[in-house]
C-alpha cells in the first residue's frame, strides 16, 4: 500500500502534512472577507482574534507529541529497534495533520494496554530521528505506523488508520 502512495505527485504529501494550516488560512481570509463586507468594526476584529484563538487553542491541545526517551541519534535508535526485547509500533505523525489527531485515541489505547510485549513509539516527522525513519520505511502520508518484530524487521504497515486489535493480534502470535 505505502508502494501506490509513493507514485503520487509531492504536493500531495505537502497538503497531507500541513492540512490544519491550509484550512485555518482558509477559514481566517474567508472570515476576514464575510466580516468586511460592510466595512470592518471593532465587533468584526473581535469576532476575528476569537476565530484565531479557538483554532490556535484546539491545533494546540490536539497535537500529537513524540514519546518521551526516543534517542536524539539514529544510529542509537536503530540499534535499539534491531535488539529489542519487544515488538515496537512506530507511530510516524505530522503536527499539523488532522488524521493524526483523529488516531491519538487509538494510540492512547495501545500505550494504556501496557503490553510487556509491545512499545509504542510516537514519531515526528519534523524532528529527527523521525524524519529519517519516516524515509527509510518510505512513508509519504501521515499518520503511518509501521510494526516491528525485535529484530527490527516490519511485520505490517498501515497508513491513516490503526486497527488496534489486529496490532494486539500480531503481537500476540509473535509471542507464542
Amino acid at each position: 500500500m505505502l508502494r501506490a502512495i509513493a507514485r503520487l505527485p509531492r504536493a500531495v504529501f505537502w497538503l497531507n502534512h500541513y492540512t490544519y494550516v491550509v484550512v485555518a488560512v482558509l477559514v481566517l481570509i474567508t472570515a476576514a472577507v464575510l466580516l468586511g463586507v460592510d466595512g470592518f468594526t471593532w465587533v468584526d476584529v473581535a469576532l476575528m482574534a476569537v476565530i484565531v484563538a479557538l483554532a490556535i487553542g484546539i491545533q494546540r491541545a490536539a497535537r500529537p507529541v513524540q514519546s518521551a526517551g526516543v534517542p536524539t541519534q539514529i544510529e542509537t535508535l536503530e540499534a535499539q529497534l534491531t535488539n529489542s526485547d519487544r515488538m515496537t509500533l512506530l507511530a510516524f505523525e505530522s503536527e499539523y495533520c488532522p488524521t493524526c489527531m483523529a488516531t491519538n485515541p487509538m494510540l492512547l489505547k495501545l500505550e494504556e494496554a501496557d503490553d510487556p510485549a509491545l512499545r509504542v513509539m510516537r514519531l515526528s516527522i519534523q524532528h529527527e530521528p523521525g524524519n529519517a525513519l519516516f524515509k527509510k520505511y518510505d512513508g509519504r502520508m501521515t499518520p503511518t505506523f509501521v510494526l516491528l518484530d525485535r529484530r527490527g524487521k516490519v511485520v505490517m504497515d498501515w497508513l491513516l488508520t490503526l486497527p488496534v486489535n489486529r496490532v494486539l493480534f500480531e503481537v500476540k502470535q509473535a509471542v507464542q
